[in-house]
């Protein structure tokens, strides 16, 4: 292998300035070459050739290669550093091929780099070095290939993949967004789909009832006698069944405003003051059962949340007590609060009918009853699971047959 030349400069950092690259060097400097002899082949080759000295500097240059550089024909590039045609964000490129040829002795060598042409335009060169030795001088011959419309391509290549790459990532992103909102509808229509069929079955009973009254109730008030007996007993159980489709009807509206997107706004809320409120709207049941309610809120404390959903969980909480009384004895409804870790915990604790435990696990789904022959829609307890969970705290069931249940509502902190 060859080693430089002793006297070589290192491949300088900058360009050389115009001065000294316009004087070419003495004959004593340019090394010895049958250039002269071979010049006229070297003309004819299809590519751009330099003639460099050990340290990269021109020597000669063939035609090709000034056109490549967009020179005049006639100029004199002897003299001058390899650099003054490198782009700038390129001169590593020719230091790495003078550290090949010098530190690594190594003959050949190539890479691609990019150059300036007169006009300040880029050209892409593919550099192949082929070091000789001239009067024992390691002498560097370059081929340049023009590879321009080869690197255009693959950047536009490149460019390609990267938008390819970034919408497939996009498409991935929207996939799975669209996927979970499919995968919510889906759930909603088979809750809407239930609750479509529940509510028309639920409505339906107490439409006819109420037809049935209203027909036997004409009777009575058309008799040519002065009013039957039975006038105050229908005109109570036509109360009774138009109550009952208020109260459905309550808990449909219920329903519907807990599967609307977002948030309702919250407020500071008393829990004393709106319990009341619930106890004064079931007190005709409560009266009607024989039955007592029993109320202990440690400090009647306060707590940031929407009123109407939380009248809502009580109200259901509550009237699910009220409804799945035991028939042997008076309904007993007992209500307490009280705080854990930063928490408000409301318990509902009835001494009702009680429930099975495949009975309580089925409880908290849409529409589901414990016990069919109770008035109801079904929905109370999921209602109030669902506006708990929206809101970041959870609802708990205890409960054994014949023995009542307990509810625990855990509001956020």
């Amino acid at each position: 292998m060859l080693a430089p030349s002793p006297n070589a400069a290192p491949l300088p950092a900058n360009d050389i300035p115009a001065e000294q690259a316009a004087v070419p060097p003495s004959p004593a400097e340019q090394p010895s070459l049958p250039v002269g002899r071979w010049q006229p082949l070297l003309e004819q080759l299809p590519l751009g050739l330099l003639v460099l000295n050990a340290d990269f500097t021109l020597c000669y240059a063939n035609v090709v290669a000034i056109a490549l550089l967009g020179l005049p024909v006639d100029t004199r590039l002897v003299g001058r550093s390899v650099l003054d045609f490198s782009h700038p964000d390129y001169h590593a490129d020719w230091a790495r091929l003078q550290h090949e040829v010098h530190a690594l002795h190594r003959s050949r060598a190539a890479v691609e780099t990019c150059l300036l042409r007169a006009s300040g335009t880029v050209l892409w060169c593919r550099v192949t070095v082929l070091v000789v030795v001239s009067d024992g001088q390691p002498v560097v011959f370059a081929t340049l290939e023009d590879i321009s419309g080869r690197r255009h391509l693959e950047a536009q290549v490149l460019d390609s993949t990267h938008e390819l790459e970034s919408a497939n990532e996009e498409l991935t992103v929207f996939n799975e967004e669209l996927q979970a909102s499919n995968e919510e509808l889906l759930a909603l229509n088979r809750e809407f789909d239930t609750f479509v069929y529940a509510a028309s079955r639920e409505l339906r009973q107490p439409v006819a009832s109420l037809r049935s009254l209203l027909q036997a109730l004409e009777e009575q008030l058309l008799a040519p006698t002065r009013p039957g007996p039975l006038v105050e007993p229908l005109l109570g159980r036509m109360q009774e069944t138009l109550t009952r489709v208020d109260h459905t009807l309550d808990r449909l509206a219920d329903f519907n405003a807990v599967q609307l997107p977002g948030r309702p706004a919250g407020e500071m809320v008393v829990l004393g003051a709106v319990l009341e409120q619930v106890r004064r709207e079931l007190e005709p049941v409560l009266v009607a059962g024989g039955g007592q309610l029993e109320v202990d809120l440690a400090g009647n404390p306060s707590l940031w949340f929407s009123r109407p959903h939380l009248h809502s969980v009580l109200l259901h909480l509550l009237s699910n007590a009220l409804h799945h009384r035991h028939p042997d004895w008076p309904s007993r409804v007992r209500v307490c609060s009280y705080r854990q870790a930063g928490r408000l915990i409301v318990r509902v604790q009835d001494n009702g009918m009680g429930l099975h435990p495949a009975e309580q696990e089925a409880l908290l789904q849409p529409f589901a009853r414990a016990h069919p022959p109770v008035a109801g829609t079904g929905v109370g307890l999921y209602l109030v699971k669902k506006i708990l969970d929206q809101a970041g705290g959870s609802l708990q069931v205890e409960s054994q047959p014949g023995a009542g249940s307990t509810y625990t509502a855990v509001f956020p902190a």
